[in-house]
C-alpha cells in the first residue's frame, strides 16, 4: 500500500500536468487559478485526508474548467452541434419549431461576404480591446465569478481569432480605412464563409473565415448559452445583412424578472378593483354611503364576490355573513348625485350582478378572473352611460379625468404554485427585458 507521502507526490504531479494556464495574467486571477504549494497545505492532516481531499476537488475543478474552456472555443468557431449538446444539458429545447411571427425581437448584421469594396484586417490588440470593451463575463453567485468567467470567455475568443485567416490589411485605429502593414492581421470581411451562386448563399465551411463572423458567433453564443434566449440565424433576401432572431421563454423572463426586482404593473382587478366602483363627488363609492332601497342587492353582490376569490366553496359563515352586512345601513348621504344616476346605479349594480354570478360559474383561474371582473365593470359603465347620456355614473377615475385606470406597480415576485397569486401580474411589460 502506497504511503501518504507517495499518494501526496503522485497528485502533485498529475495537478502540474493538467493545470489550465492563467487565460490572461493579472492579480486576481492568480488568487483563484494559482495551485496551492506544498508550503500552503494544513500541517495537522490526521492521516493526510483533507490534503488528498482537496488536491481530488481542485483536479476536478480544472478538468471542468479546461472541458468549459474548449466549449466556449467551439461554440465561437460556430460548431452548433457543441452548442446543442450544451443546451439539451440546461434542458434548453433548441430544436423546437417557432413560427416566422413568434420571434420577439432581431439583431440586424451585415453580412461580411456581401460584395464590399476592399477586404480589411485587423489586429489582435484591437479585436482584444473590442472584447474587453464590449462583453461581460457569464453571471455567477459573486462577483469574482463574473470576472473570472470573463478571463475564460477572452481566452476562447483570441483562441478561435488565432484560427482566422491571415490579411495583408489593418484596421485604423482612427477610422475604418484599410492600409497597408506589416503587423499580422486578421480577416475582417470576405473570408468566404457564404458564396453566392446564381443569386442563392451557401455555406462554404464550418469555421469562421472572419472577423464579423466570429463576432457573430460569440453574440449568438452569450445570448443562447448565458442568457437562455432562443436564437435562429436568416439572411436578408438580398443577402446582405444577416437577421438574428431572438425568443425568451415565459419561465426566463419570470426568473430575470424575480432576479434584478423588476417593477410590474399589477392588474387592476386583482390589486384595485374597488377604483372602479361608481363614485360621488367627494370620491366615496356609491355602495358606502346612504342607499335607500340597495342594500340587499349590494349585499348580493358581496355575497358573489367573496365567493368568486374563496378557494374553499365552503358556504358563507360567522363573520364572513356579517361583512356581507355592513351595507345594510349608512348615515354617509352622498354629495352631487342626481336622482337619475341612483337610477343608473341600479341598473348598474344589476348587470354586475348577473355578470358576476355568470363568472363564479365559468370558475376560471385567478388572473382570468381578474380580468374578467374588470371587464364586467367597463361593460356596465358602457350599457348605463349609453341609456343615460345626461346622468352619467362616474368611477374614481372619471371624477379625477384620467382616461384609463391605472394600476399600481410591484416588485415581480414569482410562485411555483400556477394558481397563487403570480398570475397578477400584466404579462406584456415582461417583455421589455428584452429590450
Amino acid at each position: 500500500m502506497a504511503q501518504p507521502a507517495t499518494l501526496l507526490q503522485e497528485l502533485k504531479r498529475k495537478l502540474s500536468d493538467s493545470v489550465v494556464k492563467d487565460p490572461v495574467p493579472s492579480a486576481q486571477s492568480e488568487e483563484h487559478q494559482s495551485p496551492p504549494s506544498s508550503q500552503s497545505l494544513p500541517r495537522s492532516l490526521p492521516g493526510h485526508q483533507k490534503g488528498l481531499k482537496y488536491f481530488a476537488g481542485y483536479l476536478a475543478e480544472q478538468a471542468r474548467q479546461k472541458a468549459r474552456l474548449e466549449l466556449l472555443q467551439s461554440c465561437f468557431l460556430g460548431q452548433k452541434e457543441r452548442m446543442s449538446d450544451a443546451l439539451h444539458k440546461m434542458h434548453v429545447n433548441d430544436e423546437l419549431e417557432v413560427p416566422f411571427y413568434g420571434w420577439e425581437y432581431v439583431i440586424v448584421f451585415e453580412n461580411p461576404d456581401y460584395p464590399r469594396p476592399k477586404a480589411r484586417g485587423i489586429t489582435q490588440t484591437v479585436a482584444e480591446s473590442h472584447f474587453t470593451s464590449c462583453f461581460q463575463g457569464e453571471m455567477g453567485d459573486y462577483r469574482y465569478q463574473q470576472d473570472i468567467n470573463r478571463q475564460f470567455e477572452k481566452k476562447a475568443f483570441l483562441d478561435a481569432f488565432q484560427v482566422l485567416p491571415e490579411s495583408t490589411f489593418v484596421e485604423s485605429k482612427w477610422n475604418y480605412l484599410p492600409f497597408k502593414t506589416s503587423q499580422p492581421s486578421k480577416m475582417v470581411n470576405l473570408g468566404g464563409l457564404l458564396k453566392e451562386t446564381e443569386g442563392k448563399w451557401t455555406v462554404q465551411s464550418s469555421d469562421p473565415k472572419d472577423y464579423f463572423t466570429l463576432i457573430r458567433n460569440v453574440i449568438q453564443t452569450k445570448l443562447a448559452l448565458h442568457v437562455g434566449l432562443k436564437t435562429k440565424l436568416m439572411l436578408s433576401s438580398s443577402g446582405e445583412y444577416i437577421y438574428m432572431l431572438l425568443l425568451a421563454d415565459e419561465l426566463d423572463l419570470q426568473n430575470e424578472a424575480e432576479r434584478i426586482n423588476y417593477y410590474l404593473q399589477m392588474e387592476l382587478g386583482a390589486s384595485d378593483i374597488e377604483s372602479m366602483e361608481p363614485c360621488d363627488k367627494n370620491l366615496r363609492p356609491l355602495g358606502e354611503v346612504r342607499s335607500i332601497g340597495l342594500e340587499p342587492l349590494l349585499r348580493e353582490i358581496k355575497e358573489t364576490e367573496m365567493g368568486l376569490y374563496d378557494t374553499s366553496s365552503e358556504p358563507l359563515v360567522g363573520e364572513e355573513v356579517e361583512d356581507c352586512k355592513r351595507y345594510s345601513v349608512s348615515s354617509i348621504e352622498a354629495e352631487g348625485v342626481a336622482p337619475e344616476q341612483w337610477l343608473g346605479f341600479r341598473e348598474f349594480l344589476e348587470t354586475v350582478r348577473d355578470g358576476l354570478q355568470q363568472l363564479r360559474e365559468e370558475q376560471l383561474p385567478p388572473h382570468l378572473t381578474f380580468k374578467r371582473h374588470q371587464q364586467i365593470l367597463e361593460k356596465a359603465y358602457l350599457k348605463v352611460n349609453s341609456a343615460h347620456p345626461k346622468a352619467k355614473i362616474m368611477s374614481l377615475w372619471d371624477r379625477l379625468q384620467i382616461p384609463a385606470p391605472l394600476a399600481a406597480y410591484a416588485r415581480y415576485q414569482r410562485e411555483y404554485d400556477p394558481t397563487t397569486s403570480k398570475d397578477i401580474y400584466s404579462r406584456k411589460p415582461l417583455f421589455r427585458l428584452l429590450a
